[in-house]
């Protein structure tokens, strides 16, 4: 008995589902933690005021995580908080510059985190798309029709 060609397999999508199961989360993580930084105690009217006036991706993002955090209140706050400890002192300073330093350098683990995890999403949805255009497909053969 012959084997199923990989065009068969169910496992044909193994790539694409990892990279969107992956990307669903990157984009969840990022609503839930730019929301919690949003309602941070000591930071979070200058993170939102700053949001307002030029970042309209972390704006997005923020819009989405109020949604889920009007559901899930708590999620998000750990690393929010962590990430925005250390940058109380200068965003306090200055905090229409907010968003320029909760992405600036890193001061933080948790900051960092917040950097990667918010600039691999992009990537991470090309690279589903890729993985969905290169999904091997079916491949039916045409029966002969040359006449004799």
């Amino acid at each position: 008995m012959a084997k199923p060609s990989l065009t068969q397999s169910p496992l044909r999508f193994a790539p694409l589902v990892i990279c969107v199961i992956i990307l669903i989360y990157l984009v969840l993580a990022n609503a839930v933690t730019l929301s919690a930084l949003g309602d941070h105690e000591r930071v979070g009217k200058a993170f939102r005021a700053a949001v307002k006036n030029g970042a309209p991706m972390v704006r997005t993002y923020m819009a989405a995580g109020d949604g889920i955090r009007k559901v899930l209140p708590t999620v998000g706050n750990e690393l929010a908080h962590a990430a925005a400890t250390p940058l109380v002192a200068t965003i306090q300073s200055y905090p229409p510059a907010a968003v320029a330093v909760v992405f600036g350098d890193a001061r933080s683990r948790a900051q960092s985190r917040l950097q990667w995890q918010f600039r691999f999403a992009p990537f991470l949805l090309a690279l589903s798309l890729f993985a969905w255009w290169r999904v091997p497909k079916n491949v039916h053969m045409v029966r002969q029709t040359r006449h004799r």
